[in-house]
């Protein structure tokens, strides 16, 4: 009953303040349940303040009431994997928002404005036995009270698909995302869903088909021979419109005789666009490891590459390396690989350990990466990733515990990228090594991420076409910190902390620097059956000695509705 009354008074007090008329109809005789019509009825917004007020009272006073009739506190169980079948999940949020720098101007020409965002979205959902789609696409649009000019609006999709065409052998992934990139490393990096004429936004929309094989040569050997098509279009010429290629693929040896196992893989990829051309990197490589026990392996690795990423010509070399591998369990595992390549040493180092309550990572890589692997690669640097792998332990399969990572995210109302760590939109090949160290902990109320890297990005080849970051500094490097806490006031609401910070220096340039810092605290909760609230704030202070520095406060009280 305290929900349904929190609900029905909740309606009013935003239709009220949010200047528009909300009328409401059964959708079922049994369930308080109900769909809202809202037809805009644009009103003054002098007693929205008032109105924000009065509906964060309400909504406290009802969840503590809420809250007194349900059983004490336990640890929630997390969902189950989705079941089979198609399930489609509409949503919308209303955002109201007041900042005291809306233009994101210095601090002498700040001027105050009303912010008001729309965010429709939906997901579409379906697992089947040979067969998994997924779809989650947001559309935010920001309208400023005083001034029309600063209007925006923000796609963002995230799709996949994979299908498996001939039982245990021939499969097919395909996938379609629409990111926000920031076109600088030097300027402000943008937020997923923040508010603000950021200029330094880049949409950017990349689709891949990758249909491969897969299968085994009598009991001797496995392989695998798989080809990624990827087209990547944005609205920025630092960014132009790309088509590549991939091929890679390997064959392995199935049982490992006398401690001794064998393989053999290679990778050959192209790409094109206006700044760089055509650009190639292909190479094969063998590999003869060892298993000194069930928990230490060792490898060596001879190959050979070409590649004209550092010169524009052919450069051909032989390369070199030694791996390791330890697993003393299967919570705790150790990889390392370092090899000779073409541009100097590239190595691979990563470590991680799980507990029930906890994950640990350290990473270390030197490689080269082109626009399409730099835009594709998944962050594990990302508040969803972090929770992802505190959760492994827990949750096996992995749709299940993508399942409960976005619950989680969305009951917080933390932004699934919260933690990223800079990046920016190029269409060079560059030399990238990449430090990256995160702890996340989970007890019965609280859920604790904490990130730290590094990247030092090195430009490849001649400074030829474009403006990017690269025009600017050779040598750039990115330093981040990253923290998010989650805690459950009850099992209606959270109160979560978001703090970042962002350091982007130019190496080879002196004095380019950019210093970003961020807060926000957040309390969300939910006041109905498909009905969830959140208000907080922000402050962030941005200081670049190329770019106009700012500061800027706001205030902010959503609804969403997800069904």
């Amino acid at each position: 009953m305290a929900i349904a009354t929190a609900s029905s008074l909740t309606k009013r007090f935003f239709g009220h303040c949010f200047g528009a008329e909300v009328k409401w109809r059964e959708s079922t005789p049994k369930k308080e349940e109900r769909i809202g019509e809202i037809v805009t009825n644009r009103r003054p917004v002098p007693g929205a303040i008032a109105c924000v007020v009065a509906a964060i009272g309400a909504i406290f006073v009802s969840t503590f009431n809420a809250a007194q009739s349900l059983p004490p506190e336990v640890p929630r169980t997390e969902p189950a994997a989705p079941v089979a079948g198609w399930r489609f999940t509409p949503e919308i949020s209303v955002t109201e928002s007041f900042s005291d720098n809306a233009a994101l101007a210095p601090s002498a020409t700040a001027k105050k404005s009303w912010i008001t965002e729309y965010t429709p979205g939906m997901r579409i959902e379906q697992r089947g036995v040979r067969s998994t789609v997924f779809l989650d696409y947001r559309l935010h649009h920001f309208r400023y009270i005083d001034d029309s000019r600063l209007d925006n609006s923000q796609r963002l999709l995230t799709s996949y698909a994979t299908v498996e065409a001939i039982d245990r052998w021939l499969f097919v992934d395909a996938s379609a995302n629409i990111t926000q990139q920031n076109r600088s490393a030097f300027s402000i990096a943008g937020a997923t869903n923040a508010s603000g004429p950021n200029g330094n936004r880049v949409e950017t929309a990349t689709n891949q088909i990758s249909p491969y094989i897969r299968g085994r040569v009598a009991d001797i050997a496995a392989y695998q021979l798989r080809v990624v098509g990827a087209d990547i279009r944005s609205n920025d010429a630092a960014l132009p419109h790309t088509k590549g290629r991939q091929w890679t693929g390997f064959i392995k040896n199935e049982h490992v005789t006398s401690g001794f196992g064998w393989s053999v893989d290679g990778n050959a990829l192209s790409f094109r666009n206006e700044i760089v051309g055509k650009s190639y990197d292909e190479r094969i490589r063998g590999l003869l490891s060892y298993e000194i026990d069930s928990q230490i392996h060792i490898s060596a690795i001879g190959g050979r590459e070409s590649s004209n990423f550092a010169s524009g010509r052919n450069d051909r070399a032989n390369t070199s390396g030694l791996g390791l591998e330890w697993s003393p369990s299967t919570r705790t595992q150790f990889a390392a690989v370092k090899e000779k390549r073409f541009f100097g040493d590239s190595h691979s180092i990563s470590f991680s350990h799980r507990t029930a309550l906890s994950a640990w990572k350290l990473s270390s890589t030197r490689d080269l990466t082109a626009l399409s692997g730099q835009l594709t690669a998944t962050g594990a640097g990302t508040t969803a990733g972090l929770l992802s792998d505190l959760l492994a332990s827990a949750i096996l399969d992995p749709v299940a515990r993508e399942a409960a990572v976005r619950q989680k995210l969305e009951e917080s109302g933390v932004s699934a990228n919260s933690a990223s760590s800079g990046g920016f939109a190029t269409g060079r090949p560059f030399l990238i090594r990449s430090d990256e160290a995160s702890v996340a902990l989970r007890g019965v109320y609280n859920t604790v991420t904490l990130s730290f890297s590094r990247r030092d990005q090195r430009r490849l080849g001649p400074a030829i076409g474009g403006t990017d970051s690269f025009s600017l500094s050779n040598d750039i490097r990115q330093q981040g910190v990253n923290l998010n806490w989650i805690y459950r006031m009850s099992p209606l609401s959270s109160v979560s902390l978001v703090a970042t910070s962002l350091r982007s220096e130019g190496l080879s340039t002196p004095g380019l620097d950019a210093n970003q810092r961020s807060l926000n605290v957040l309390f969300s909760t939910r006041i109905g059956l498909h009905t969830f609230a959140t208000f907080g704030a922000r402050h962030v202070q941005f200081d670049n000695l190329l770019n106009t520095s700012y500061r800027e406060n706001a205030v902010l009280g959503s609804v969403s509705l997800r069904y």
